[in-house]
């Protein structure tokens, strides 16, 4: 009787989460302004940000990378090396995404902005779900090339989480969205030429 209620709660807490994750999917590409203004009332704590929102997604992307690598190279590679590749690759984006938040945690103070410990994690993933999701289909689909362009919305994104989350001083607000758009940027250019790159080479 108790693992059954221990049960239905747990599918009910999934259910809400998921409900709420897409919710906000929703409200970051349809009205951004307004979403970044939610996101600031969200209660969870890094950790579980990471674990349950930014990992499922990033994993997901790499389960759309398995699918299509081994679409396009299965006759030059074996499945099992192809599998090693998209999951390689994803546990390097998740390491980007976790360096990119050291780096912009570390950059607020320096801009007077808004140090609560999620929000970095919040600017980076929900303006970079833009990118995910082209990558996402342009990995299954790679002729779709022009859905890239979608990514660039990211960068409207993180202007608007930049001035509306985090809330550098006004007159600084500019140099802070540069200073950390690069820095992730750099991040994942570094990640990808350095490491992924030349892993893919040898498929």
């Amino acid at each position: 009787m108790k693992f059954s209620l221990l049960l239905t709660d747990y599918k009910i807490g999934i259910k809400q989460m998921l409900s709420k994750f897409f919710e906000n999917i929703r409200l970051i590409l349809l009205y951004p302004t307004a979403a970044w203004d939610t996101f600031k009332n969200e209660k969870v704590n890094f950790s579980r940000f990471f674990l349950q929102i930014v990992s499922p997604v990033i994993i997901f992307y790499g389960i759309c990378l398995l699918v299509g690598q081994s679409l396009s190279t299965l006759s030059t590679a074996s499945l099992p090396y192809i599998s090693l590749y998209a999951l390689f690759v994803t546990v390097i984006y998740l390491l980007a995404f976790f360096v990119s938040y050291i780096i912009i945690k570390s950059l607020i103070p320096l801009f007077n902005g808004e140090n609560n410990e999620v929000y970095a994690a919040f600017l980076i993933f929900y303006s970079a779900l833009p990118f995910y999701f082209s990558q996402m289909i342009t990995s299954v689909f790679p002729s779709l090339i022009f859905v890239k362009l979608f990514s660039l919305y990211s960068l409207y994104l993180f202007y608007l989480g930049c001035v509306k989350l985090i809330k550098p001083d006004p007159d600084r607000k500019i140099a802070f969205y540069l200073v950390a758009l690069l820095s992730v940027i750099g991040i994942h250019l570094l990640l990808y030429f350095a490491v992924i790159l030349p892993v893919y080479n040898l498929l």
